[in-house]
């Protein structure tokens, strides 16, 4: 986390070298607010009185330079002076879907099309893959070759990091049990598995699982989202005070033709309201003739 917040931040030193540049400083907060595995960089602008652009110009600016890091999803937020929970979006749109993966790109395509349009604002979703994980991959041949089963390398992960109950002990009539584990400073960092060795069973001889075992840096998601019991992500977004709430959801809508048109959508909040009085309306005149 810290690294990925350390790229954002060299992308955004630049902005402050220039005479004319509407930024006073930048702080960092590492990890972030309600998780490990986030940050937060508070960028303080001059005064208004001593820039020509406002907070949404500067805040479009510094779309591009952040967006495009490499194992982060980073993106700037324009505080609002009175505050408003991100749940109380006027735009709030559902998607359902067969599998989180197959929602995970379309939600992609969506946002990205949704960042073209200067109304819309705050484009946020219910999903996203940053908890970090390392997804091991056993050698299989390599194994077979030195006579290491991939049951005794699983077993062996699974003693180490997650933890075995070997024995238990008794105390003063207390029960204690033994658990079998490595120390967290080693289980944390991923060089550790050049330190745990298997025994093959050819050659009886001691084999590093770091020969054996190759692994990858993944984000995987917190949270699986589901509504009306089925797979969902939801996509919130703010407008501008020039742009109406109908305006914003024939726009998603259009949107949602274009990159996937046969998955099902429904709405939250405002957007739901606002649907559901519009189809009242028009019963209601249909009723009238």
């Amino acid at each position: 986390t810290q690294n990925r917040a350390i790229d954002v931040e060299k992308r955004l030193i630049p902005l402050l070298k220039p005479d004319d540049s509407p930024y006073n400083r930048f702080l960092m907060i590492v990890p972030g607010f309600g998780s490990d595995n986030s940050f937060l960089i508070i960028a303080l602008l001059d005064n208004w009185k001593n820039r020509e652009q406002n907070s949404q110009i500067v805040m479009r600016q510094a779309i591009g330079k952040i967006v495009t890091v490499p194992q982060a999803l980073a993106f700037p937020i324009s505080p609002q002076s009175i505050r408003v929970s991100s749940y109380n979006k006027p735009v709030q749109m559902v998607i359902y879907g067969n599998t989180y993966e197959e929602l995970k790109e379309i939600q992609t395509k969506v946002i990205n099309m949704l960042r073209r349009n200067r109304n819309l604002s705050r484009i946020e979703s219910d999903y996203t893959t940053n908890k970090p994980e390392v997804k091991l991959e056993i050698n299989k041949n390599k194994a077979k070759d030195l006579g290491i089963s991939s049951q005794a390398i699983g077993q062996t992960l699974e003693t180490l990091y997650g933890g075995k109950t070997v024995t238990k002990f008794n105390k003063l009539g207390k029960e204690y049990p033994i658990i079998l584990q490595q120390y967290l400073e080693d289980r944390k960092d991923k060089e550790s598995l050049s330190k745990i060795f298997v025994r093959s069973e050819n050659s009886g001889s001691l084999i590093s699982l770091s020969n054996l075992v190759d692994f990858k840096e993944i984000g995987s998601a917190s949270k699986l989202s589901r509504y009306n019991r089925q797979r969902a992500v939801t996509i919130s977004a703010n407008i501008s005070e020039n742009y109406t709430l109908s305006e914003a959801i024939k726009y998603l809508e259009t949107t949602m033709s274009e990159v996937a048109p046969g998955k099902q959508i429904t709405w939250k909040g405002k957007s739901e309201e606002l649907k559901e009085t519009s189809n009242e309306l028009y019963i209601i005149f249909a009723l009238a003739l």
